[in-house]
């Protein structure tokens, strides 16, 4: 008898993860999605903690859960590979979710019930940082501006993303670092993705995240992915030396030529696209009060809606069509 097809598989490597993976299981078992419609599926990456025998222990009353450990550790990267593949052909859907992470018992039945009415490719949610000091909620943009805002940063939190399982996008294992960011850009080339202006993800800090301790390498591998993702959008509009200079200036010179650039590619990509780069002006130069000042006389910018935009708000795209 054919097997069904599940709605959602949700896909796990651990690694060392022993003193979190059951608080993780448990709210990925916890789901109001009834049980028939998705499956976890867990590759453990040779931990040498008792993360194997927790997971073993959890999993024995679940027909949904299927796990596979190795004793060789061969990283992050080719373990969600593996991941994939194991999930090819078995849902509608992927769901990634971290080891030390912890769903909404909610999160699986809204996203796929989002994406299914959006007609997404795929989608991300808020989420709620906790553990250590930080217990922020990390918002995200509205979808109309996740495809510029690659250049500038990820666009949906990785713990969170659901997808189609049928993209045939893999991460790249020649990366030491920011994958997650790489395979973001791929699948964003493939379609339109978005956010649920909610959390339902909550996303654990503690002091072994390569996200905290590595913010040197990962900020140069970042930059040389926003080059990759310059040359798939705007390699042909957009000279690359201004591109490179575009977002930082030293003196009010630099912002007379930024003011002439912004309304040369405001006529080529929009709005969205310059309330992007206004917002990473802000960002790159807020300690430049004048040359602030300055920009935004010339440019009579809406300011509170960049704001409300690039903090999740519902702000309606078309408040920034008489801006200028």
């Amino acid at each position: 008898m054919d097997r069904k097809m599940k709605k959602v598989s949700v896909l796990i490597a651990s690694y060392n993860c022993a003193q979190f993976i059951g608080d993780t299981l448990h709210s990925l078992c916890s789901q109001t999605m009834n049980k028939d419609d998705y499956e976890i599926i867990i590759v453990d990456d040779g931990s040498t903690d008792d993360s194997v025998n927790i997971i073993n222990s959890l999993i024995k009353e679940q027909k949904n859960v299927i796990f596979r450990s190795r004793t060789t550790n061969l990283g992050v990267i080719k373990t969600r590979n593996e991941l994939l593949l194991l999930a090819k052909g078995r849902s509608e859907y992927i769901a990634w979710c971290d080891s030390d992470d912890i769903y909404n018992k909610d999160k699986l039945l809204r996203q796929y019930t989002y994406i299914k009415k959006k007609k997404l490719i795929g989608c991300g949610t808020w989420y709620k940082k906790f553990g250590l000091h930080d217990k922020r909620i990390i918002k995200f943009l509205n979808p109309e501006a996740n495809r510029f805002f690659l250049l500038f940063g990820t666009p949906v939190g990785f713990p969170t993303f659901m997808h189609k399982n049928n993209l045939d996008v893999f991460f790249d294992e020649t990366l030491s670092s920011s994958e997650d960011y790489d395979y973001l850009s791929k699948i964003c080339q493939l379609g339109d993705i978005g956010n649920i202006p909610k959390f339902y993800t909550y996303y654990r800090t503690h002091l072994k995240q390569e996200s905290l301790g590595n913010h040197s390498r990962q900020r140069i591998m970042h930059v040389h992915l926003s080059q990759k993702i310059y040359n798939a959008y705007f390699a042909d509009k957009i000279d690359e030396q201004n591109w490179i200079d575009f977002p930082s200036v030293l003196d009010l010179r630099d912002v007379k030529q930024i003011i002439e650039l912004q309304n040369k590619y405001f006529t080529l990509f929009g709005e969205v696209f310059c309330a992007i780069v206004d917002y990473r002006f802000i960002l790159l130069n807020k300690n430049k009060p004048r040359c602030l000042m300055y920009y935004f006389i010339k440019r009579n910018f809406k300011l509170l809606y960049i704001f409300k935009l690039f903090r999740g708000k519902n702000v309606d795209v078309s408040v920034f069509n008489n801006s200028r």
